[in-house]
């Protein structure tokens, strides 16, 4: 844990505030980007897990809520100054009171970095079953805006969502499904009707990219995705 005299200084005070001598941090510390804001709540949670009540990082996972923070006053800070999101600058999600999972997620490893054994396909799919489950209403905003790595979040949710989806009895069902009519029906409870029209040409496309290689056909993919062409050229419209 590196500490540059800004963060030292900050531990420092707050230490004096857990033992009564200080009642809130100085108001210079958080007039500053909201990264390095963000920064120094993880310093101090950092400081509180590792050297305070000092657990392991499975520990800390298990027991990280608004309960705990609040014991060790570092509730409302994080709260309001944790940035989970660097694109869109987004803060926390509370759900019913608490920490979301992905946001927890997204903390730990700002906390933990490397050590914290988790990847960006599991805070993706923990995120996106939050949303299935209603304890999300959308997408964060700017969720898939960078090209590639948007791409690859928007094809691990459709991966979740066809295992959640009655079985297809084939591919080419599969393929046949995603170019007809019905796509966009078969989407939507599932809250990806929007990230197909905005990503991707045409559906089949969504479904190609998303399958894992030993499941894609070439063949099958083309032939569909040329119906599917000649159906929005005569009609001048997609599905």
């Amino acid at each position: 844990m590196y500490l540059d005299q800004g963060k030292l200084a900050i531990i420092s005070e707050y230490e004096m505030i857990l033992t009564g001598s200080r009642k809130q941090f100085s108001g210079f510390y958080f007039v500053d980007s909201p990264k390095r804001n963000s920064d120094l709540v993880v310093t101090l949670l950092e400081y509180l897990f590792s050297y305070i009540l000092k657990w392991d990082i499975k520990t800390v996972e298990d027991n990280f809520s608004i309960k705990l923070l609040k014991s060790f006053k570092l509730d409302k800070i994080t709260v309001s100054r944790v940035i989970t999101d660097t694109t869109a600058n987004r803060k926390i999600h509370l759900v019913d009171g608490d920490f979301s999972e992905s946001d927890v997620q997204k903390i730990m490893k700002l906390i933990y970095k490397d050590n914290y054994k988790l990847d960006m396909a599991d805070i993706t799919i923990t995120l996106y079953k939050e949303i299935l489950s209603g304890k999300r209403a959308k997408f964060p905003k700017y969720f898939f805006s960078e090209p590639r790595v948007g791409e690859i979040k928007a094809c691990l949710c459709l991966q979740y969502a066809i295992m959640q989806m009655p079985p297809f009895e084939s591919i080419e069902e599969m393929y046949k499904t995603f170019a007809s009519k019905s796509v966009f029906v078969l989407l939507k409870p599932y809250n990806l009707e929007l990230v197909c029209k905005r990503m991707f040409q045409y559906p089949i496309d969504y479904l190609h990219k998303s399958l894992p290689d030993r499941l894609q056909d070439e063949d099958l993919y083309q032939f569909y995705r040329r119906q599917y062409k000649i159906f929005v050229n005569e009609t001048g419209r997609k599905y």
